[in-house]
């Protein structure tokens, strides 16, 4: 019984912790996304264009 409740226990910890870093990984993630994808869209798309001159030629 001991040995149920303290894997219970664990498996609640691991759970909040996982839940809340998550939840702290999507806003970081969000205000990352809404900082800076104008400019990350551009590299993308420069990237994109500088493949395919190369590929082209």
């Amino acid at each position: 019984m001991d040995i149920l409740s303290t894997s219970l226990f664990t498996t609640s910890v691991l759970g909040a912790l996982g839940g809340s870093g998550y939840l702290l990984g999507s806003v970081i993630a969000t205000g990352v996304l809404s900082a800076g994808l104008l400019p990350a869209l551009g590299i993308v798309v420069g990237a994109g264009f500088a493949i395919l001159g190369r590929v082209s030629k």
